[in-house]
């Protein structure tokens, strides 16, 4: 139950359609199926049921068939250890989830804020690192190699009473911008940012929110959309409240956002508590092919495999 409704969470009408969940999806590949097999909604059906009461399971057991196959195939009642055990175990395991232990606070408001990719409102406001470091283990993903390119982003966050603001300055040699002003979505194949947050960690909320910003198209426009969260989609059609912003510099580009908090679902107050995680993903093929799935690296503030499916893994996001 617990794996349902953190599916149900994370990735809302992606999983969960008109018949039930879709009958498969790899979060790693960004794919989901568009169809439903009924004798998978039966078995939730009976798990649910089985969650609730026990029912299944002590009517299975009462069945002389389930009690003569198990003896058939020679299981035997017995209390073990876990597999592995060693002493060791449960300081490796902090030691390899330290990146999800960071905690960002985030000021009031003091100076107000105008979206429009000029970070001179910020200079004030405590930042946060995302280096060359920071590289997410996966397979598919290429670590940064700090003698050829230089790769970071510096993130700051504010808060009032309406909004809740990002906004990030990324070092970058190689600004790709080969997706087209048609594109509305899967940002992630070329140079954006990412910001993931969790109001469920305040214990309310309506759903993960995760906004991935493409900070320039292939004629300069900035484009911004949630993906693989409790409403994906343009934010102009899911989110049009939202503000996005991003502007060139000498070393890469910023990223300015004003997200408000009746997406979140939550009332601000000091002392709240948000999941949260930024994300850079880079490219650096000056010659990128047109709409080309050409990411290479991914750093990211919370540096754990998968980070954007676990948001356990997430950090704090303290609201002062």
């Amino acid at each position: 139950m617990k794996a349902i409704r953190g599916m149900l969470n994370r990735f809302g009408p992606l999983v969960w359609r008109k018949y039930g969940f879709v009958s498969g999806f790899n979060v790693d590949r960004r794919w989901f199926s568009s169809q439903h097999i009924g004798i998978d909604q039966g078995d939730i059906l009976l798990m649910i049921e089985n969650y609730r009461t026990g029912m299944i399971w002590e009517y299975f057991m009462r069945h002389p068939g389930a009690q003569k196959a198990l003896k058939l195939a020679r299981f035997v009642d017995s209390t073990s250890e876990y597999a592995v055990t060693p002493a060791y175990a449960d300081q490796y395991e902090a030691a390899m989830l330290l990146p999800s232990q960071k905690q960002a606070v985030a000021p009031r408001v003091q100076t107000p804020v105008l979206v429009d990719g000029d970070l001179g409102e910020w200079q004030s406001v405590p930042s946060y690192l995302v280096d060359e470091e920071m590289n997410v283990p996966d397979g598919n993903i290429t670590k940064v190699d700090k003698s050829k390119m230089n790769l970071c982003s510096d993130f700051y966050i504010q808060w009032d009473e309406e909004r809740l603001y990002l906004a990030a300055e990324v070092t970058d040699d190689v600004i790709v911008n080969n997706l087209s002003p048609a594109e509305r979505g899967s940002f992630y194949r070329s140079d954006s940012v990412e910001f993931y947050i969790d109001p469920g960690r305040s214990g309310g909320g309506v759903g993960l929110f995760k906004l991935a910003v493409l900070p320039f198209d292939t004629l300069g426009n900035t484009h911004g959309a949630r993906h693989e969260d409790a409403r994906p989609g343009p934010v102009e059609a899911v989110a049009p409240q939202t503000q996005i912003a991003a502007e060139k510099t000498a070393t890469g580009y910023t990223v300015e956002v004003a997200i408000p908090f009746e997406y979140l679902g939550i009332t601000p107050e000091a002392g709240l508590v948000l999941g949260f995680c930024h994300t850079v993903i880079n490219c650096n093929d000056r010659g990128a092919p047109l709409g080309a799935y050409v990411r290479e690296n991914m750093i990211a503030w919370n540096h754990l495999p998968l980070v954007w499916d676990n948001p356990d893994l997430w950090g704090e996001l303290v609201l002062e």
